[in-house]
């Protein structure tokens, strides 16, 4: 298994090189004082105005900044897509394999379909590397698996997967730490809870993950109540004086198995 290459966060882009792009740019932009300064406070309100707005070259200045966003844009885009590529092939002991694969998935109408509906989610979001980490294992379960057959499932479950925050999906795939909790007072229908369970849930998770951050353990409780809302997990029990646990629904359990390592 080859090391992994993917990067932590901070380097995902240098950003300071297109600064200095823009920079450079906008520096280009003269801007001429004097006569035309001159002229324009003499005319009036409305020609101070006119000539103010020529003097400083708006329009050029706008210009400028659409098309470094732009480029600056195209440029993070093409770095997601190079991590997600990396990241998919780190899940394989054999590169060549996982390449003639992908070029088979590529070349297949539905895999086509699949493959650029995880590359919109890859580009609609910021640069992130638990949601690559997920989204690379997602492409690999699907190019590894029958997806001709199964292309309603796999197009749905990413629909699913398109919803969550990157947060929502680690915690979804780290089920075999959800920890057992109390409720204080409780109401049930048919063994599922009915009322809240999500905020002792996420604090006994927290715990069990070591996080005492106020503001990262309030992140795992607004991720929690994510999955629990498009309903996706639920809580109950299998016996009267157990602690409740928190279990996958059947839509739930069919998205785990994309992002489960």
């Amino acid at each position: 298994m080859q090391k992994s290459l993917v990067p932590k966060n901070d380097e995902f882009v240098d950003f300071s090189r297109h600064k200095r792009t823009l920079e450079e740019r906008l520096g280009s932009i003269k801007i001429e004082p004097g006569a035309a300064e001159e002229e324009a406070r003499k005319a009036g309100a409305k020609l101070l105005r006119d000539k103010l707005f020529g003097l400083f070259k708006v329009t050029d200045i706008i210009n400028t900044f659409l098309k470094w966003g732009e480029e600056t844009d195209k440029a993070v885009k093409g770095i997601k897509r190079e991590k997600l590529f990396e990241a998919y092939l780190n899940l394989s002991d054999s590169n060549e394999e996982s390449i003639s694969q992908l070029k088979e998935f590529l070349s297949n109408p539905s895999g086509n379909v699949l493959f650029n509906k995880i590359l919109r989610i890859t580009d609609d979001n910021p640069p992130d590397i638990e949601l690559i980490d997920h989204l690379s294992l997602t492409l690999y379960r699907i190019v590894n698996s029958d997806f001709e057959q199964l292309f309603s499932e796999h197009k749905y479950a990413l629909s699913q997967i398109e919803r969550l925050t990157p947060q929502a999906l680690t915690i979804l795939s780290d089920c075999a730490n959800w920890p057992p909790f109390t409720l204080g007072s409780f109401s049930t229908s048919g063994g599922i809870v009915t009322s809240e369970w999500v905020n002792e849930f996420s604090q006994a998770y927290a715990d069990r993950k070591g996080v005492t951050d106020p503001s990262k353990r309030l992140r795992i409780s607004h991720a929690s109540h994510e999955l629990h809302n498009i309903g996706l997990v639920v809580a109950g029990r299998q016996q009267e004086d157990a602690p409740f646990s928190c279990f996958f629904t059947p839509i739930g359990h069919e998205i785990r198995k994309y992002i489960q390592r």
